[in-house]
Protein backbone atom coordinates (compact mmCIF):
# COMPACT_ATOMS: atom_id res chain seq x y z
CA UNK A 1 0.00 0.00 0.00
CA UNK A 2 1.14 3.32 -0.57
CA UNK A 3 2.14 5.47 1.80
CA UNK A 4 -0.61 8.71 1.81
CA UNK A 5 0.24 12.14 4.09
CA UNK A 6 -3.31 13.23 5.90
CA UNK A 7 -3.18 16.51 5.15
CA UNK A 8 -3.41 18.39 8.33
CA UNK A 9 -4.66 21.96 7.99
CA UNK A 10 -5.39 24.38 10.47
CA UNK A 11 -7.17 27.93 9.29
CA UNK A 12 -8.37 30.48 11.36
CA UNK A 13 -11.58 32.32 10.01
CA UNK A 14 -11.52 35.63 12.97
CA UNK A 15 -14.61 37.16 10.90
CA UNK A 16 -16.81 34.25 11.42
CA UNK A 17 -14.80 33.36 14.73
CA UNK A 18 -14.49 29.89 13.83
CA UNK A 19 -11.11 27.80 13.75
CA UNK A 20 -11.04 24.96 11.54
CA UNK A 21 -8.79 21.60 11.48
CA UNK A 22 -9.21 19.46 8.72
CA UNK A 23 -7.14 16.13 7.38
CA UNK A 24 -7.11 14.59 3.96
CA UNK A 25 -7.87 17.70 2.06
CA UNK A 26 -11.31 18.43 4.24
CA UNK A 27 -12.98 14.89 4.27
CA UNK A 28 -12.49 15.13 8.32
CA UNK A 29 -13.17 18.16 9.78
CA UNK A 30 -12.98 19.49 13.33
CA UNK A 31 -14.62 23.15 13.52
CA UNK A 32 -15.11 25.06 16.42
CA UNK A 33 -17.08 27.76 16.77
CA UNK A 34 -16.10 30.52 19.77
CA UNK A 35 -18.86 32.74 19.72
CA UNK A 36 -21.30 29.57 20.13
CA UNK A 37 -19.29 27.18 22.57
CA UNK A 38 -20.27 24.51 19.88
CA UNK A 39 -17.76 21.58 18.26
CA UNK A 40 -18.64 19.41 15.14
CA UNK A 41 -16.67 17.01 13.44
CA UNK A 42 -17.80 16.47 9.98
CA UNK A 43 -16.50 13.80 8.03
CA UNK A 44 -17.52 14.26 4.07
CA UNK A 45 -19.30 16.96 4.66
CA UNK A 46 -21.39 15.02 7.37
CA UNK A 47 -21.97 16.16 10.62
CA UNK A 48 -20.73 13.28 13.09
CA UNK A 49 -20.82 14.79 16.88
CA UNK A 50 -21.74 18.44 18.31
CA UNK A 51 -20.08 19.21 21.27
CA UNK A 52 -20.63 22.54 23.82
CA UNK A 53 -18.03 24.14 25.98
CA UNK A 54 -15.09 21.28 25.57
CA UNK A 55 -12.34 21.89 27.83
CA UNK A 56 -8.57 22.33 26.32
CA UNK A 57 -8.06 18.39 26.92
CA UNK A 58 -11.79 17.17 25.97
CA UNK A 59 -10.64 19.32 22.25
CA UNK A 60 -7.20 17.71 22.19
CA UNK A 61 -8.76 14.47 22.22
CA UNK A 62 -11.51 15.24 20.13
CA UNK A 63 -8.42 16.46 17.75
CA UNK A 64 -6.92 12.97 18.32
CA UNK A 65 -9.90 10.72 17.24
CA UNK A 66 -10.46 13.15 14.20
CA UNK A 67 -6.80 11.92 13.35
CA UNK A 68 -7.52 8.58 13.83
CA UNK A 69 -10.47 8.64 11.67
CA UNK A 70 -8.76 10.43 8.67
CA UNK A 71 -5.63 7.53 9.31
CA UNK A 72 -8.34 4.98 8.45
CA UNK A 73 -10.13 6.75 4.95
CA UNK A 74 -6.70 6.03 3.70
Amino acid sequence: MENMALNFECLHDHTAGTMTCSWLFGRVQLVEYFRLAKTYVLIDDVVKCCCDNLTIDEFVRLQCACQRAAAELL
